[in-house]
């Protein structure tokens, strides 16, 4: 639905019988991303057209007057074509690792985002012409005007100009990008204990958003114990973990979230995997379970998964 501020009021509203997974406002008319459709609104939100039968994705994106689906595994890109009603394979080479999101520059060059670093990709030669990793995991971005804003999930936002990024030529010249690993089990790695103390972490895509939380950890042998709690402490209290283990530089948490009525009996189970992928950087997923799984029918929420970040931010 369309919000109006100035009249505090709800202008416009669109029934759907399916979850929205992604939407977009282009030349006057609203996408809408569902699971095997989209559909196409005018701004008044009459029934334009919609193509059906199309490959589970997971972003909708607009540039140039077509429309791009990103498939939901962030390997294969498609275009629709809506006089047609078809779905064309605009890029399908099977994206390595699988991507985020992606957008467009131009009509050759796209940005492709992956979870921890940013390429310009050259969709004619196929290739990278930029490769950056942000200085945190990003959240959001915005991209207009040669410029490119990014959001992580530590509250910052940086800008970059695209029209100034190196040439291919002086690219090559660079050393290539490490790529982040998990630390291997070792002598020296088992003796120090770099999980214990305060990590400030985000789950990112709850309810459509980044949701920042504090972790209080305690490492005792492979066992962690600890707490959970919103940054912001109006959005709920600091819940113990039920649950926990550091081994071989992979972190595991089980955290009950749901209500301590014991008139309650819904179980809401919070498990989060990461990996230490350097010092006091934590890196993985996490994902809802309940249990008694909801009716059939009724909404818990637009995302039970998604990508976790967390940095160490004191003893």
């Amino acid at each position: 639905f369309q919000w109006s501020p100035r009249q505090k009021k709800k202008i416009l509203s669109i029934n759907l019988e399916e979850d929205i997974l992604d939407f977009l406002v282009e030349k006057k008319r609203i996408l809408v991303l569902m699971k095997n459709q989209v559909m196409v609104y005018s701004l008044k939100g009459k029934f334009l057209n919609k193509i059906t039968d199309i490959p589970y994705s997971k972003a909708i994106v607009a540039w140039s007057g077509k429309i791009f689906l990103l498939g939901s595994k962030g390997r294969n890109i498609y275009e629709l074509d809506f006089k047609k009603k078809e779905i064309l394979p605009f890029y399908k080479e099977n994206i390595s690792p699988k991507l985020l999101s992606f957008s467009f520059v131009n009509e050759k060059e796209g940005i492709f985002f992956y979870s921890n670093k940013i390429h310009l990709f050259d969709f004619k030669i196929k290739k990278d012409s930029l490769a950056f990793e942000p200085p945190a995991p990003w959240i959001t971005y915005a991209i207009g005007a040669g410029k490119m804003a990014l959001s992580t999930f530590l509250g910052q936002i940086y800008i970059y100009k695209i029209k100034a990024m190196p040439k291919k030529k002086k690219i090559e010249k660079k050393a290539p990008m490490k790529k982040l690993k998990p630390l291997p089990a070792s002598k020296k790695t088992s003796k120090k204990d770099e999980i214990s103390g305060l990590w400030k972490g985000a789950l990112d895509g709850v309810m459509g958003k980044s949701f920042e939380v504090f972790l209080r950890l305690k490492l005792k042998g492979e066992e962690v114990s600890g707490t959970i709690e919103p940054v912001d402490s109006s959005r709920g209290k600091a819940k113990n973990i039920s649950q926990g283990s550091f081994k071989n530089g992979k972190l595991e948490l089980e955290i009950n979230m749901g209500s301590d009525n014991p008139s309650v009996k819904m179980s809401i189970l919070l498990r989060i995997e990461a990996s230490l992928v350097s010092s006091g950087q934590l890196q993985g997923h996490w994902k809802f379970k309940i249990s008694p799984p909801p009716i059939s029918g009724h909404r818990v929420g637009p995302k039970m998964e998604g990508a976790f970040y967390a940095k160490k931010v004191g003893n």
